[in-house]
């Protein structure tokens, strides 16, 4: 595998390994968004919601807080057997009642039970005890629950005490000395109710209302809830129970904070929805508004694989010609270089571009061809130089060797010439001495022989030095004596 494909193939590894890692962390910061932006949008939903419903209520809330209020009714309520006083509270009722949504108006006595009703089709005239409410009577018990529980109003959907008049009732105490003697308010049509506040349409997305007790009191649609009933289905017909005990938390944590909203995700309709939950403290109910995962998300259906992909082979192919560019190419001219160089090729160079570690490389190739070239004449020179040297040796050692064919013809000659000189000496000495020659002719003759023998003496040992015959020897002496010696011989 050559240098290019290894690249290529550690940079498919280590890009994708980078892709892989980029999208798990993109599908989970896009779960983190989808999470924020769903929790958001179902706050918001549940504010809508919220103050959608308390639109519809809060002003009729505030026109029966009113009417409660009025002197003739809490007259009417203490005195309600004097004619006179009673008439004006009928009055002060009638002169509201227009002014309701639903044109109706009741009120209940707590000394009597007499129930007064009054609605838009005035079938009864004006308002007159129509009954009388008792504690016995289970129809009658919403009415002296109320009056137990010491509030100032309440919200219910219930069936009215008359046939036909299941509607949202706002029921609002009349208070004497803060006791609860009396009971007024009006009524809502349900249809019309449940059309402004929970069933607009929005896709994906549904709003419930339920009470503290978990009871159902707003519910889109018919199949669910029979308004017509009292007993309520209670929000465990929607959650699972695991559900019903986390919403059971968010309540009781909203009803210490009711200006807070609370998300959490649920199963619903058997898919999985992000919840909303706000309490409404002016009646007592929490707003609860589903939205389903789709409806909740803000990136859904996005797909990130294909621009991955996109990028990964835009990276590799950029990567890929910048390798070429930057590495491969000079690397390859590198190589061409030192074929070069191996078959002789001295004067290559490569060229230096750029500062990075290949061009260093390149300048390195280009001294050490700068180096051999130098080493390589250096080597011819230092060969040719070798070469004479030997020749000047060879032609030493014959000179050396005729000096010493020549040194020792002449040893042997000096030899011959001492032998042949010094036998007729020593006969000249013989017949001097034979001879009777006296006086200064035999000195001189005597000393001429003595100089020719020392001349002679002389000449051997000249050669015996020359032959390296005599060895000499470290003797004391003195200087004098041998200064002396000296001129003596001079």
């Amino acid at each position: 595998m050559n240098l290019k494909t290894k690249f290529f193939t550690l940079m498919a590894v280590v890009f994708l390994a980078f892709t892989v890692a980029v999208w798990f962390y993109s599908q989970h910061l896009m779960s983190q968004i989808n999470e924020m932006w769903g929790a958001r949008l179902a706050e918001k939903q549940v504010l809508f919601d919220k103050q959608r419903t308390l639109q519809a209520l809060m002003r009729e809330i505030s026109l029966s807080r009113q009417m409660a209020g009025e002197p003739a009714l809490i007259e009417m309520a203490l005195h309600e057997d004097e004619p006179t006083i009673k008439a004006r509270g009928l009055e002060v009722l009638e002169r509201y009642r227009p002014k309701f949504q639903g044109r109706s108006v009741f009120a209940a006595m707590v000394s009597t039970g007499h129930y007064y009703f009054s609605d838009a089709e005035n079938k009864h005239g004006k308002p007159q005890p129509l009954l009388t409410l008792s504690p016995t009577h289970s129809d009658d018990h919403w009415f002296y629950k109320f009056v137990d529980s010491k509030l100032d109003y309440e919200i219910n959907i219930n069936p009215g005490v008359l046939p036909g008049t299941t509607k949202v009732w706002i029921n609002v105490a009349i208070r004497h000395n803060n006791e609860v003697v009396g009971l007024i308010g009006t009524g809502l049509d349900i249809t019309e109710f449940i059309k402004e506040s929970i069933a607009v349409e929005q896709p994906g997305i549904s709003s419930v209302f339920i009470g503290s007790d978990l009871t159902i009191q707003l519910y889109p649609g018919s199949k669910l809830i029979d308004y017509r009933l009292a007993d309520r289905p209670k929000v465990d017909a929607l959650l699972t129970a695991t559900d019903v005990e986390h919403l059971r938390e968010v309540m009781l944590r909203l009803e210490k904070t009711p200006e807070q909203t609370a998300t959490l995700w649920v199963t619903y309709e058997g898919k999985k929805h992000l919840l909303g939950v706000a309490y409404l403290p002016e009646i007592s109910w929490f707003n609860l508004s589903f939205m389903d995962a789709r409806t909740s998300t803000l990136l859904h259906d996005f797909n990130l694989a294909p621009i991955l992909v996109m990028i990964f082979l835009m990276a590799l192919s950029a990567m890929g010609w910048m390798l070429h560019r930057l590495v491969l190419e000079p690397v390859a001219r590198l190589k061409t270089g030192m074929n070069k160089v191996a078959f002789g090729g001295l004067n290559e160079r490569i060229a230096e571009t750029g500062k990075d570690e290949l061009s260093a490389l390149a300048n390195c190739f280009n001294e050490m061809t700068t180096m051999l070239s130098e080493t390589t004449v250096s080597r011819d020179v230092l060969s040719a130089e070798v070469d004479e040297r030997k020749r000047a040796e060879i032609e030493l050692r014959q000179a050396r060797k005729t000096a010493e064919q020549a040194l020792a013809e002449k040893g042997r000659f000096m030899d011959m010439l001492t032998h042949e000189l010094k036998t007729p000496i020593s006969v000249v000495r013989m017949a001097l001495g034979a001879m009777k020659v006296e006086g200064s002719l035999k000195c001189h003759a005597e000393r001429a022989l003595a100089d020719m023998n020392d001349v002679v003496e002389r000449c051997r040992q000249m050669d015996n030095l020359e032959q390296q015959r005599l060895i000499p020897h470290a003797q004391r002496c003195h200087m004098s004596f041998l200064q002396n010696s000296i001129h003596e011989l001079n």
